[in-house]
């Protein structure tokens, strides 16, 4: 249950794609076994960077294929994602992944459906104070990518103050996730994004330049 709500509430471990200018060359064909990546399970299918949805997003000719194969598992397993509170975390791998591709129009739309309700799942205290600061994360992104620099350093505002929960834990997230968690989340990413906000979005999140000058802020 603890992994499951932590994935749900975007603490999950990402791959970050290469910044367009070192992407992956052309390594062919994008074929894959469709059916057979529809019957994993989720955390499979999000997680694996050999069998789920990255094995494709993680080449730069294949990310369209990938985002068309996210939104094919979110139908063929709506149900189980919506009981597991999943759908705005695989909406926004599939956003995410557009937006790489360049399809910035379509990648906004999904970011919308990517928000967190502000009231979730009684099994999880505290709900909210996690949901707040991923949504002001959402509208940062979306902000960047609609080239609003005001919208996006208000969302960087918001989600600098966002109050650590009751029950966070760094070591826990770190056991859950393999991954060194902070408080608050993606506040390193918005201010990549800030810091390259003249440059494309898969720059600005991706490359290292950007995530040190966000630093420097």
């Amino acid at each position: 249950m603890r992994r499951m709500l932590l994935v749900a509430l975007g603490f999950c471990a990402v791959s970050v794609p290469a910044a367009s200018h070192a992407a992956q060359p052309d390594s062919g064909s994008c074929d894959h076994d469709r059916a057979a990546m529809l019957r994993l399970d989720r955390n499979t299918f999000d997680q694996d960077d050999n069998l789920g949805w990255r094995k494709l997003g993680n080449r730069a000719e294949c990310r369209t294929a990938a985002a068309d194969l996210i939104a094919l598992y979110i139908e063929a397993h709506r149900e189980e994602l919506a009981r597991v509170w999943q759908i705005p975390s695989f909406k926004w791998h599939e956003a995410t992944t557009r937006a790489f591709a360049g399809d910035t129009p379509r990648a906004i739309g999904l970011m919308h459906q990517s928000l967190k309700p502000e009231v979730g799942p009684e099994a999880f205290e505290g709900w909210t104070a996690y949901a707040l600061p991923w949504n002001d994360y959402v509208k940062a992104t979306i902000a960047f990518l609609k080239r609003d620099a005001d919208g996006l350093a208000k969302a960087r505002e918001r989600l600098a103050a966002s109050p650590v929960p009751g029950n966070f834990s760094k070591n826990d997230i770190s056991a859950a996730t393999g991954i060194a968690a902070s408080w608050p989340p993606n506040l390193g990413v918005v201010d990549g994004l800030i810091a390259c906000f003249d440059r494309p979005y898969l720059e600005a999140y991706g490359s290292v330049e950007c995530r040190e000058a966000g630093k420097r802020r």
